[in-house]
């Protein structure tokens, strides 16, 4: 009884990484970039979001990014507090998108739950995958899957 008495206490201060979305991209398509939320508390605590590489087109190892990449792929947090945080990417940057459609990912926290999303025409979308037409250095266009707020499914084919 006492052993779960202490999980109880302990599990509520554990920080947890919440999966929010992916990207995958024409250049090694197997291997795939995860986005997660970094939750303490059911509140965002710092770094706030992480990137790992599960690479299915090798063994599936996980991996971190490389300098080269992190221009495209890693997180810039412009905005944070512990139920909301603002980032934006590299890749997004080099699509040719309206002023404010896909400027920023904004993390929301839903009771527990972290959800990733951006406006599009007014619209909010929760994010789910970006799909990148690129090569090694480059990003020529990108097809974006989410959920709209009505809860119907979103995709949108952008090229550079």
């Amino acid at each position: 009884m006492k052993f779960i008495l202490a999980l109880t206490f302990l599990i509520p201060s554990m920080s947890f990484a919440n999966a929010l979305f992916t990207v995958s991209k024409t250049y090694k398509e197997k291997n795939v970039l995860h986005y997660k939320a970094v939750v303490k508390n059911c509140k965002l605590v710092a770094p706030y979001v992480t990137t790992q590489w599960v690479m299915g087109a090798e063994k599936g190892q996980l991996e971190g990014l490389t300098n080269q990449e992190k221009k495209f792929f890693e997180p810039k947090v412009g905005y944070s507090k512990d139920t909301e945080v603002d980032f934006t990417l590299g890749a997004m940057k080099e699509l040719n998108l309206g002023a404010n459609d896909f400027k920023k990912i904004t993390i929301q926290m839903k009771g527990c739950k972290a959800i990733a999303v951006s406006d599009y025409k007014n619209d909010e979308i929760t994010v789910k995958n970006i799909h990148l037409q690129a090569s090694l250095l480059s990003v020529a266009g990108a097809t974006i899957t989410g959920i709209k707020a009505n809860g119907s499914r979103f995709i949108l084919n952008v090229k550079k």
